[in-house]
């Protein structure tokens, strides 16, 4: 389960966004963008995380801006139960921007910040997406929300699924189809995946065995690649993580939450 250290917490409602883009920086292989909360000034590092399903303030951060918690409960991650607590009604920004206004989770992140080398301050997740288009430019170094430029044409098109507050895309690994696997911008690895009910592939004797595999996105081969191969699904009802090791291998990811799909631009 060492390997799941590198998923940031899988647990942001944005409002008007990003315009045309806003910069992110990859750190440690995580999209970085830079915002704030009402009433602070400090710039907080926030990671844009679709595998997250919900909105993520780190509990230090909560307490540098005198944020008072609200109540207590349990959340599930991947390696079992862990106590957070709820904030109070705060704004989160970027660019200027007011994102959404909630009363966020908060979570220790101190152990993510250690990964990744630098402070995270808070999630950007899944419910960041629903009903809005976003655009993660890997190349240009941006993130949009309702951009004005289009997809390419010839964009690879994937359907966008649902389950519970995660997004899912269908993956062939080989000739094995995997037809809910999490989009999981906030998890640095390649592909970790379960073998599906019925397959003659022998399961792995241990949780993260390496695997040299073929990955199908739609008509988009990727040969040869490391994925990951667990004994159990690491969410329930799922098949798998698809991060950004693999996503970032294109030039642009387009997630379209208002049609329903994924969009795989260039390279």
């Amino acid at each position: 389960m060492r390997a799941l250290l590198f998923y940031v917490i899988w647990i942001c409602t944005l409002g008007v966004g990003f315009a045309e883009g806003v910069a992110m920086r990859m750190q440690g292989g995580l999209i970085i963008v830079q915002g704030t909360i009402s009433g602070g000034t400090r710039p907080l590092n926030l990671v844009l995380d679709s595998g997250a399903e919900e909105s993520v303030l780190a509990r230090r951060t909560a307490e540098e801006f005198g944020l008072k918690l609200v109540s207590r409960e349990n959340v599930r991650l991947p390696d079992g139960l862990t106590s957070a607590f709820r904030g109070p009604q705060t704004t989160f920004l970027v660019g200027r921007r007011a994102l959404f206004t909630k009363s966020p989770l908060v979570l220790d992140l101190r152990a993510v910040s250690r990964v990744v080398g630098t402070r995270i301050d808070g999630l950007l997740g899944a419910d960041a997406f629903h009903g809005r288009v976003v655009k993660i430019d890997y190349r240009g170094r941006r993130v949009a929300l309702f951009p004005t430029s289009r997809p390419a044409r010839d964009a690879v098109s994937l359907p966008l699924s649902r389950n519970y507050g995660s997004f899912c895309v269908s993956v062939i690994v080989d000739d094995i189809s995997l037809p809910k696997v999490r989009l999981d911008t906030g998890c640095t690895l390649p592909l970790c995946w379960t073998l599906p009910k019925g397959s003659l592939l022998r399961a792995p004797r241990r949780d993260g065995a390496r695997r040299k595999t073929n990955i199908s996105l739609g008509r988009r081969r990727l040969s040869n690649q490391s994925t990951y191969l667990y004994r159990k699904p690491i969410f329930p009802g799922e098949n798998g993580v698809l991060g950004n090791a693999v996503l970032a291998k294109f030039d642009r990811v387009w997630i379209d939450a208002v049609r329903n799909r994924v969009l795989l631009e260039g390279s």
